[in-house]
């Protein structure tokens, strides 16, 4: 494991910063003065660039509020109720309805300014039904869920021995939010940790979850994409006495602590932890995945890019005052065509980059059939616009790919129907709507935690589409996969007439979807080896051997008597369009490189 020299930016997605220990109040006594303003700093000092402050009841979530409003940018707020709160709701002057309402108020507010970022912190705890029983916890967890999806926040979620119970009220309300979200400071086994990460939830990891050996081996097995890092101050440090200790050794040094009698300005308090201390949690994961520090940052903090962006790696393309930029692609453009490549990190690069602008100059400079797609460039050789040692066009080839912005007004990549009124295809974008709209859909159902921008949001809404969201994993890890109860809730959708037409998409319409259109498959009574052959017109080139396993291992009994009453099992296969792979395609008669026009003549 290499450690890197670039800058290390933190994100701590869980603080209780609202807590009077950070003013210097212990047990409602006054011990020193209040030193917030210095914690905020040394958090910024180790390079932590985000706080999620965490609400755990009424009053604590408008503070969390407040202090999103007083350091903009630099603190977000969950607003919510604790599960060891539960019994406030029963007690609030007014009843629970009127707290829920409030609640409502507060988290609409602040979600409209820019403040609120997750519903939360909401759940169950039945390690400590001593401060709340179980059957007030049960009914408002149902009701702040039932709120949060109202609102459409993420949620930020508490499970303490009462994974059952959570995951039950839990798992038919994610389908409705636009993401779902994250199960934080996780101390649970192995097992509930899978299954968590199969319902699409991110996993919070701090001190607390790093206490003993199994739950560091629990920590190692989660999905670095889906890990989340955080403090959960004043509390869950890593102690002496924990299993991660041992991992602390070339972690950068903290300030030193003392008692909270002896404070001192510029030092941290003895079991306050704080947010600067987010350093140690990175250090640690990165330690036990064997990886760089830099590396878990990366994963952690994945900035949210408008999808209109096409994001460039190494530098950015500027046609007729548009930029053109992508994180993985570089199309090459030769320089006679009067267009000038700027350095990353230029001010004009974060202008104006629409890509109906860049499409348009494209077609009138005629580059539409002069295109070559670079692959992706290491970061040795990022100093060159074109890659490789002394300026060499290393990693070009010439490919058949066109860019989404060239497929303005078409179906998306990978379109195909899988049967009469059901279709699938890679993540839609806006330039995809027109085509799209003329499908006259009912519902879209999403495999990915990819968001839908306010363009999909209004195209949604114009249209009366319904919009659910099941995630599906990708199956590169053998011992993480999608339960079978996840899947069938997708096909359930599929069998149901009344949701069609209706639209199946992941991201690139290849390995997700054709998973679930495996599966699909399978119920309508479909052997193996036609299976098998769909799914690799559509995975070309890429096609997973644990995709064709998973099918496989697929129970399909369950549904089979509803496929035969819905008839499902005698409906015929749709026209098997694939655009990008065009050449995979065995069928003679199946089109080929098949656009709206084309596909709406054929059917």
């Amino acid at each position: 494991m290499c450690e890197s020299n670039k800058p290390l930016r933190y994100v701590d997605i869980g603080i209780n910063l609202s807590d009077p220990v950070f003013r210097g109040e212990y047990h409602g006594r006054q011990v020193h003065e209040n030193d917030l303003d210095d914690i905020i700093q040394r958090a910024r000092d180790v390079g932590c660039t985000k706080f999620m402050v965490t609400g755990s009841d009424l009053v604590e979530s408008r503070h969390a509020v407040q202090l999103a409003q007083s350091y903009p940018g630099f603190c977000y707020a969950t607003v919510g109720v604790h599960p060891c709160q539960a019994k406030l709701f029963d007690e609030f002057p007014g009843g629970p309805d009127k707290m829920l309402g409030e609640l409502k108020s507060l988290a609409l507010e602040a979600k409209d300014a820019g403040h609120a970022v997750a519903f939360g912190e909401i759940g169950l705890d039945y390690d400590r039904l001593f401060l709340s029983a179980k059957e007030p916890q049960l009914k408002y967890f149902e009701a702040q869920l039932d709120l949060a999806v109202e609102i459409q926040l993420p949620l930020f979620l508490h499970s303490r021995a009462a994974s059952e119970d959570f995951e039950r009220l839990l798992a038919p309300r994610l389908e409705k939010l636009p993401k779902k979200g994250l199960v934080h400071s996780f101390t649970g086994t192995m097992e509930e940790m899978k299954r968590m990460v199969a319902l699409g939830l991110d996993v919070g990891v701090n001190g607390c979850s790093l206490k003993t050996e199994e739950n560091l081996e629990v920590v190692k097995a989660i999905p670095l994409d889906r890990i989340q890092i955080e403090t959960d101050g004043p509390w869950c440090e890593i102690r002496p006495s924990h299993a991660s200790s041992k991992y602390l050794e070339g972690a950068p040094a903290l300030p030193k602590a003392v008692k909270k009698e002896k404070w001192q300005k510029g030092l941290m308090v003895k079991g306050r932890n704080e947010p600067a201390a987010i350093a140690h949690v990175a250090h640690v994961i990165a330690k036990l995945k064997d990886i760089t520090v830099e590396e878990v940052c990366e994963a952690v903090d994945v900035p949210s890019l408008d999808t209109l962006t096409i994001r460039l790696g190494t530098c950015r393309i500027r046609i007729s005052g548009s930029i053109v930029s992508s994180q993985s692609l570089l199309f090459c453009i030769p320089p006679s065509r009067g267009i000038s490549q700027e350095p990353e990190g230029s001010l004009q690069t974060r202008e104006r980059r629409d890509p109906r602008r860049v499409k348009a100059a494209l077609n009138f400079i005629g580059l539409k059939e002069n295109i070559t797609m670079a692959m992706p460039l290491s970061e040795k050789s990022s100093n060159s616009s074109l890659g490789g040692k002394a300026g060499e066009r290393t990693h070009l080839r010439e490919t058949s790919f066109e860019s989404e912005i060239i497929h303005a007004e078409k179906l998306p990549p990978n379109f195909g129907e899988v049967v009469k009124d059901v279709y699938r295809s890679s993540f839609p974008q806006p330039w995809h709507f027109q085509a799209l709209k003329k499908l006259g859909l009912r519902m879209i159902v999403t495999f990915v935690e990819g968001e839908y921008t306010e363009d999909h949001q209004v195209f949604l809404k114009e249209n009366g589409i319904e919009h659910r969201r099941i995630v599906i994993l990708a199956n590169k890890d053998p011992t993480v996969r999608t339960p079978d109860h996840v899947v069938n809730r997708v096909l359930e959708i599929i069998l149901n007439k009344a949701n069609h037409p209706l639209l199946l998409h992941c991201n690139k319409g290849k390995h997700r979807t054709g998973c679930i259109v495996g599966c699909f498959r399978k119920v309508q009574g479909w052997d193996m080896p036609a299976i098998r052959k769909e799914y690799i017109n559509f995975s070309w080139p890429k096609s997973r051997p644990l995709d064709e396993r998973f099918i496989e291992l697929f129970d399909d009994t369950r549904l089979r008597p509803l496929a035969v009453s819905s008839g499902a099992n005698s409906w015929p296969a749709g026209v098997m369009l694939n655009p990008l792979h065009k050449e995979t395609v065995q069928d003679e008669n199946t089109p080929r490189g098949t656009d709206l026009h084309d596909y709406l003549t054929i059917c």
